[in-house]
Formats: C-alpha cells, sequence, structure tokens
C-alpha cells in the first residue's frame, strides 16, 4: 500500500525528530521509558555539560539495542498468535524512539508483508463464507420476491440482491485469479459461487473450463496414484519374499503392517495369508520341540520353547501345557528349599 510506504521511512527516520522534552524528566527516566531518541536528542543538546558524555551515549544506544531485541521478540510472538493489530500498535509506538538499524528496517518491512498477507487471507476467507450463505438463503429470499403489502419483503430482498450482485462479483474475481493461477479446484468452487449468485455468461464459461481442467487434474492425479501404488507393492513383495526366505518373521510382519496402508486391501490380505502359514507352522515346530524335550525331562527348555510358540499359537491347550511346566518347575523349587 501506498501509505504503509510512505509510512516506514518516517518511523525508520525518527533520529532527527526533535521530540519536545519536559523541563522535569531526565535522561534516565526517559531511558526507562524506551524513549532512546529523545534521551539522545536530550544527551546531545547537553553536550558541554557531560563530562562522560561518550559512554552515557554508548549506554543509550546498548539499551536500545537491547529493547529493540526483546520488542522483535514480542512481536513475533504476536505474530504467531495472529495477532497483527496489537502487534502493529506495538511496533508503531516503539519505532520513533528507536534509532534506526538494518535489522528493525528488514523487520518493520517483513511485518507489514506479513500483516498485508493476513488481511488478504482474511479477507478472502470471509468472502467466501460470506458467499456460501448468500446461496443457502437465497431459496428463502426467492420465496419473498414480487410479494405485495409488506415493505419489510421489499427491502429485505433489495438488499439481498445487493449482497449477492457484489459478494458474486468478489467470488468472481477471486475465482479468475485462481484460473489464471491453475488453482482448478479453488477456481471451480469460487465461480460456481459467483455464478449461483449472480449468473452471466463470462463466469459460466471460466466455470466450465474450470471444472474441465480439475476433472482433467483429477484424472492425472488417480493414474499418477495407481503407479505409485503399483510400485509401493512391487517394493513391498519383494521385500516381504526377502524377508520370508531369510526367516525372518519379524521383518516380514512389519512388511505387512506398510501394505495395510495401502488403498488396496486385497494385496495386504495375501501376504499375511502367506506370513500366518509361516507363522503356524514355526508355532508348530515350536511346539513339537517342546514336546520332545519334555518328554526328555528337559522342563525349562521345553517352557521356553513353547512360550516361543505362543507369539502365534494361544490355543487353550498350548496355555495347559505352558501352566503345567511352570508349576513342575515350582514344585522342583520347593523341593530344592526343603533339602537345604
Amino acid at each position: 500500500m501506498k501509505w504503509r510506504k510512505a509510512l516506514l521511512p518516517l518511523l525508520l527516520s525518527s533520529c532527527t525528530l526533535q521530540t519536545p522534552i519536559p523541563a522535569d524528566i531526565s535522561i534516565d527516566e526517559l531511558a526507562r521509558d524506551h524513549r532512546y531518541n529523545t534521551a539522545l536528542a536530550a544527551l546531545q543538546r547537553s553536550e558541554r555539560e557531560t563530562p562522560d558524555y561518550r559512554a552515557r551515549r554508548r549506554a543509550l544506544q546498548d539499551a536500545a539495542r537491547a529493547w529493540e531485541r526483546q520488542l522483535l521478540a514480542e512481536l513475533d510472538v504476536l505474530v504467531a498468535r495472529q495477532q497483527f493489530a496489537a502487534a502493529q500498535l506495538q511496533l508503531e509506538n516503539a519505532m520513533p524512539e528507536l534509532p534506526e538499524t538494518p535489522a528493525l528496517r528488514r523487520y518493520a518491512a517483513h511485518f507489514y508483508e506479513q500483516r498485508d498477507a493476513f488481511i488478504a487471507e482474511q479477507i478472502a476467507t470471509l468472502t467466501r463464507l460470506r458467499g456460501e450463505n448468500l446461496v443457502r438463503e437465497q431459496a428463502y429470499y426467492e420465496k419473498l420476491r414480487g410479494v405485495e403489502g409488506d415493505y419489510r419483503a421489499r427491502d429485505a430482498v433489495e438488499r439481498y440482491r445487493e449482497d449477492a450482485e457484489y459478494f458474486g462479483g468478489k467470488l468472481r474475481e477471486a475465482g479468475l485469479r485462481a484460473f489464471e493461477a491453475g488453482d482448478w479446484a479453488d477456481a471451480a468452487n469460487l465461480l460456481s459461487l459467483s455464478n449461483q449468485l449472480h449468473p452471466d455468461e463470462f463466469t459460466t464459461t471460466h466455470l466450465t473450463a474450470a471444472q474441465a481442467q480439475l476433472r482433467t487434474a483429477q484424472d492425472q492425479e488417480q493414474s499418477e496414484q495407481r503407479q505409485r501404488d503399483r510400485s509401493r507393492r512391487t517394493e513391498l513383495r519383494t521385500r516381504f519374499d526377502s524377508a520370508m526366505r531369510l526367516g525372518d518373521i519379524e521383518q516380514a510382519e512389519i512388511v505387512v503392517k506398510e501394505a495395510e496402508k495401502l488403498p488396496d486391501g486385497n494385496f495386504a490380505a495375501g501376504l499375511q495369508r502367506q506370513l500366518s502359514r509361516v507363522q503356524q507352522a514355526t508355532a508348530a515346530a515350536d511346539i513339537e520341540a517342546g514336546n520332545r524335550l519334555y518328554g526328555d525331562g528337559k522342563v525349562e527348555q521345553a517352557l521356553r520353547r513353547w512360550q516361543q510358540a505362543q507369539r502365534y499359537d494361544n490355543s487353550a491347550e498350548l496355555q495347559m501345557k505352558i501352566d503345567r511346566a511352570q508349576r513342575l518347575l515350582e514344585h522342583y523349587r520347593e523341593l530344592r528349599e526343603q533339602s537345604r
């Protein structure tokens, strides 16, 4: 904005301002109030009567830099919260009393850019919301058109017509900007709202073109997504087969979980069926090994194999074997304790 460009140099050239200084305010009080340019100007006017002039000037400048850093940190917090009104007031109150620095100049320029972008975004959102509300209200106002006998109905319809025409135009402008930028989804949405509020041939033509481009873009995206899914399935199948060859069931389980995130549920289900067969075979081998060890009197080793099998077999029969082995081991421990 032109006014902002004119204001910024004025705020940043504050070192040259000659602010009137009340006689009863000291330089130290001015510094405590963060009125550094005023304090520096007062100090300069009393340079001949101030023996430590240079040291005091340097101290004021250091204090100004410290206050500048604190100020910019506080402004960053306000900007992050989108409290631009409070941030702008604080910045514009502070700048006339801060000596100009490159950091301050850059920050002020960037702040106004952020503020302008925030304003534009908020207005765009409000315009869209108002357009959506007007479309929802349209049917109610249509029922009032042509009804005579009550000035309130006539005035309400007229106000609605004016709002619909105004916001329809604003939405068309926004839709055309989105169209030029190639944002087909936004263009189609905005131009559709505009056409419902204030239809015309120009808007309809661009709406049709935006919808056609949007369908083309969506078809392209779907095609690319299918290709990405095919590539992903190929990669997962390779990893799964490798894990199965190596007997790395844990890695195979990881691959199955990743496959479950793909839209094709049949692919993950197929891997899971293959994995389940291996898991069941592994559990069966562990159970059989545990049975042999138990028959040989190696109860503790048998228990470990059965517990290992329990990762893939939660049957009641296996749990009974584990419980029996644990009771037997506990009985052995009790006997050892008694024999000591």
